[in-house]
């Protein structure tokens, strides 16, 4: 199935339509540019796409995170480490070819490590990781296995 290109004519097409509405420059900068582009596709294509490049994927804790797309970059997601523990493997998009750039939060929800190899994280680096955590945050869950441990969506221990 082909999806339309969206090159700097389709953007063309797309702020002309905004323009026709808008006021200001201020305005231009809130419109729905997605929604626009979105009406690009048909349905089979918007499906299509959100196959290969989703919105938001499901991280084992139950929680949607929105993927982070910007020009230049891997596709991001930016989670809590409690929140991917039982994931042996970095998910990844596009028909399992690209592999989504993981930044790990701590209960701070800054940034403890940032990953495209998830297996290797947790074999190599997460030991450490957790040994500072655990003394920073010690209410919070540090499993010595986290391939087998269950996630978390608020950081602390799972009732079991």
């Amino acid at each position: 199935m082909d999806i339309p290109k969206l090159d700097d004519a389709a953007v063309q097409v797309v702020l002309q339509q905004l323009c026709q509405s808008a006021t200001s420059l201020a305005q231009l900068r809130r419109a729905a540019w997605l929604d626009h582009f979105k009406g690009v596709f048909d349905y089979s294509q918007l499906q299509q796409v959100e196959r290969h490049a989703p919105e938001r994927i499901t991280v084992p804790s139950g929680n949607t995170v929105r993927v982070e797309y910007v020009e230049g970059k891997p596709p991001a997601i930016h989670v809590k480490l409690q929140e991917l523990f039982g994931w042996t493997d970095t998910p990844r998009i596009a028909g399992g070819k690209v592999p989504l750039q993981l930044h790990l939060l701590g209960p701070n929800r800054r940034p403890q490590q940032i990953t495209d190899d998830l297996n290797s994280f947790w074999k190599t680096t997460y030991p450490v990781v957790r040994k500072e955590l655990r003394r920073r945050y010690p209410k919070h869950f540090w499993p010595e296995d986290p391939l087998t441990a269950k996630a978390t969506h608020n950081g602390l221990k799972p009732r079991d």
